[in-house]
């Protein structure tokens, strides 16, 4: 009796610490699953590569925030990040896996760490760091998503936690402006903490001053540059119904706002305004559709339904269950993979790389490689046309040569330096 009383009382007073375990404990199967099929650098990942190993941090700072980066937008601490990563570590995948994968971690134990401090309910709070474990991101070019939302939520922490010191917010907020524009919803989740908590009007002002001046810096340049081509990534256009339904989860909005009207929480719909505005800016992108957008809406939505739902009890069961499967069902946990599975670009990258590096060694000297008859996936592709293939070669082979990769004729002409 005494030791099942034991177990009771440390329960009970560990029940952070517990919840904390838990949430780790799924986010790693997200990493486990990554590893067991091998994730590699893929889609935007070779862009990168090519731009930061050819500019340093400084070059790059100064001109993402004078012209824009790659695609046009201001965003700069994601790069210097990844840079950093590169320039320590090389093209050793593993090491941008685990700075994503710890990023993914302190995020869902800091949406965690919100709710249960807005609602003084921890099993709420482990329900909302489920859900926002729910998406996790394979692209390690995804670290703008995945630092975004860590200054979104560690701004939102520091304003609930600290509010007498509200410039430590306003410095998270500031470098999440410099991460990602879609920082700026941190304003919603703010006006929830302050009609939640019942604080002064007065403390949103300094950040809706900040980030007017953050519109103003970054939307002038780039209205005068978007995109007109019809087949540009970034063309804008009407929203298709395909868009509406990839982005927006409509059975989970309907739920959390009947409960809402049901339970009179209002005081969490700006958390709602905040989902909407993080989703409405990607529906006018008509030529892409990218499931890291849904990122940063996915974990409002965790915090939305941590505010709204009831304590945790027999009579709350169906509506958490209701929650769950408009939340995804089943996807709220990781995947497993239970044995290893091949990652089909990665062998497409390796058998390309592998015809390149047979060729080099046996022809001495310039040389041009035919690899139209080579079947490429996309990823391959994307590391001969981004230039980037001497990244992914031996040193001893590549070092003494200047690649350059013809899209039109597949053709990938090795010249030596010595010649170039």
């Amino acid at each position: 009796m005494k030791t099942s009383v034991s177990w009771v009382q440390f329960l009970s007073r560990n029940r952070t610490g517990i919840a904390v375990c838990v949430l780790v404990f799924l986010s790693f199967l997200h990493l486990f699953f990554a590893l067991r099929t091998h994730v590699f650098f893929s889609g935007d990942d070779f862009a990168v590569l090519a731009y930061i190993r050819a500019h340093t941090a400084l070059d790059m700072t100064r001109t993402f925030l004078t012209q824009g980066d790659i695609w046009g937008f201001k965003k700069i601490l994601g790069y210097l990040f990844f840079t950093a990563i590169f320039r320590s570590f090389g093209i050793q995948s593993l090491f941008f896996l685990l700075f994503n994968h710890l990023l993914h971690t302190i995020n869902v134990i800091l949406v965690f760490s919100l709710v249960s401090a807005l609602t003084k309910d921890r099993l709420t709070g482990l329900f909302s760091g489920l859900v926002a474990n729910r998406l996790y991101l394979f692209y390690f070019s995804n670290i703008h998503e995945y630092l975004a939302l860590f200054f979104i939520l560690i701004s939102a922490w520091l304003f609930l936690k600290y509010p007498g010191y509200l410039y430590l917010s306003g410095l998270a907020f500031l470098l999440g402006l410099l991460t990602k524009e879609i920082t700026l919803t941190f304003l919603f989740l703010m006006l929830a903490i302050v009609l939640l908590r019942k604080y002064s009007l007065t403390r949103v002002i300094p950040f809706i001053c900040l980030s007017f001046i953050y519109l103003m810096f970054q939307a002038l340049p780039f209205i005068s540059r978007l995109p007109v081509s019809p087949d540009h990534p970034y063309r804008l256009g009407f929203p298709t119904w395909g868009n509406w339904l990839f982005y927006l989860n409509f059975p989970a909005i309907f739920l959390a706002v009947a409960i809402v009207i049901f339970r009179r929480r209002h005081t969490a719909l700006p958390v709602l305004l905040g989902y909407l505005a993080a989703i409405l800016p990607v529906l006018f992108l008509v030529n892409r559709r990218e499931i890291y957008y849904q990122y940063i809406p996915t974990s409002f939505l965790a915090v939305l339904f941590g505010l709204v739902l009831p304590r945790i009890s027999a009579k709350s069961i169906p509506v958490y269950l209701a929650a769950a499967l408009t939340l995804g069902g089943r996807s709220l946990f990781p995947p497993v993979a239970f044995k290893s599975y091949p990652n089909w670009q990665l062998v497409s990258i390796n058998n390309a790389l592998t015809v390149i590096a047979s060729n080099l060694a046996s022809r001495p000297g310039s040389v041009n490689i035919n690899l139209e008859s080579l079947p490429l996936e996309r990823d391959a592709r994307l590391m001969l046309g981004s230039q980037v293939v001497d990244l992914f070669l031996p040193p001893a082979l590549s070092a003494d040569y200047v690649f350059n990769y013809n899209r039109d004729t597949h053709v990938l002409s090795a010249v030596k330096k010595s010649l170039h």
